[in-house]
């Protein structure tokens, strides 16, 4: 082994041989056992990984001139994630069913409660004007309220 030789990693990284060998013998006999690899000498000028050329780049002619590719906005982004008027309206749809079945579990559930003495909870006519009170909730409204002839 060279004096000369520096420690690329490890406690010493950074030392050479032939300070490591006097002050600390033992740390290169458990260098030779158990990482021989350490005292390889590193390789400057051959075996270099070769240099890849990234996608964004581009060859504009036969002399090698490179240049970058300019980004381009896409400008159909909003067309292409917007949602369409009819998209739209079958959401909202959906949600307002939704909605109106949440509203009639909940009119059922609370016009069964009763008080500790057995009495209602609430009554029919006042559950109905607090849960269905949107416009879009008139015809459920008329419906109920003529079901218990209000």
């Amino acid at each position: 082994m060279q004096a000369d030789f520096i420690f690329r990693t490890g406690k010493y990284s950074g030392k050479t041989y032939q300070y490591v060998a006097t002050n600390h013998p033992h740390y290169i006999d458990w260098v030779i056992f158990e990482r021989p690899d350490m005292l390889q000498e590193r390789n400057l000028y051959g075996n270099k990984p070769k240099d890849v050329i990234p996608d964004y780049l581009q060859e504009d002619n036969e002399e090698g001139y490179i240049r970058f590719k300019p980004l381009t906005p896409n400008y159909n982004f909003d067309n292409e994630t917007i949602m369409t008027a009819t998209e739209i309206t079958y959401q909202e749809k959906e949600v307002r069913l939704q909605m109106t079945k949440m509203k009639v579990g909940l009119y059922a559930k609370l016009s069964k409660e009763t008080n500790t003495d057995g009495s209602v909870k609430y009554t029919n006519k006042w559950l109905i004007d607090i849960i269905f009170d949107s416009e879009q909730d008139a015809e459920i409204k008329s419906k109920l309220k003529k079901r218990i002839n209000v």
